[in-house]
């Protein structure tokens, strides 16, 4: 079976409707792949697997910011209690050090590793101007998934097989197909200049877009069982 995103590919945005039974002989067997897409459980998944793969265009709907909300919300969360709870470890060993007069080495080293995880807590947190980025980072993450920057040297198959003939792993993408996007172009999409995003933006972009392929690999993979179990009702 092809990957059930170039099957969706075929599709435009207006056939995609879960109360109409639209079969193909075009795409594979007359698998419905519309209304298999209605079998995906519904979330950010299915969402980024729609706006990613059922368009030309990508434009993040309504529905998909609001499930992007809620995720990113649970993290700025939990950076703020890592702050809070190191910042609250730093006080308590800045009191504890010295309050019999004299600074043991012992707490010396307690204040010491305390005050390094409260700079590692701060330093992991996102950029204040994060809410204000949101929908350009989320555009520019989904425009990363639906490109899948193949791989050259496998063909985006993440396998090759070498002089002996033998099917190897692909090393120049460790066996994913797809090769990284440089610094510098994510940088511009999202607007900032390359050496701003390494310092600043890296982690935040990095968080969501891990956080949105991985839900839509997910998606994918709800797509493709559907579609195998649909196979198998028409065989």
């Amino acid at each position: 079976m092809a990957d059930v995103r170039e099957l969706l590919a075929r599709f435009g945005p207006r056939s995609v409707r879960f109360d109409l039974r639209i079969r193909s002989d075009v795409v594979h067997a007359q698998l419905d792949v519309p209304g298999a897409l209605a079998f995906v459980p519904p979330g950010l998944g299915r969402e980024v697997l729609e706006c990613c793969h059922c368009s030309d265009v990508v434009r993040p709907t309504r529905v998909l910011m609001d499930h992007v909300l809620i995720v990113v919300r649970k993290e700025w969360a939990r950076q703020a209690d890592l702050v809070r709870d190191a910042r609250l470890s730093l006080s308590l060993a800045e009191v504890c050090a010295g309050y019999h007069g004299v600074v043991t080495g012992e707490q010396r080293r307690e204040l010491e590793r305390a005050r390094e995880a409260f700079e590692q807590a701060k330093a992991q947190c996102w950029p204040k101007e994060f809410p204000s980025m949101l929908p350009r980072v989320v555009l520019a993450a989904l425009n990363e998934i639906k490109k899948r920057n193949g791989c050259p040297n496998c063909g985006a198959r993440g396998e090759i097989r070498n002089s002996a003939g033998v099917v190897i792993k692909c090393e120049k993408c460790n066996g994913s197909g797809v090769i990284p996007v440089s610094d510098r172009a994510r940088a511009e999409a999202i607007g900032r200049h390359v050496e701003s995003y390494r310092r600043h933006w890296a982690p935040a972009y990095m968080w969501m877009l891990n956080t949105l392929s991985d839900a839509e690999a997910e998606a994918a993979s709800a797509l493709r069982r559907a579609l195998r179990e649909e196979s198998e009702v028409l065989a």
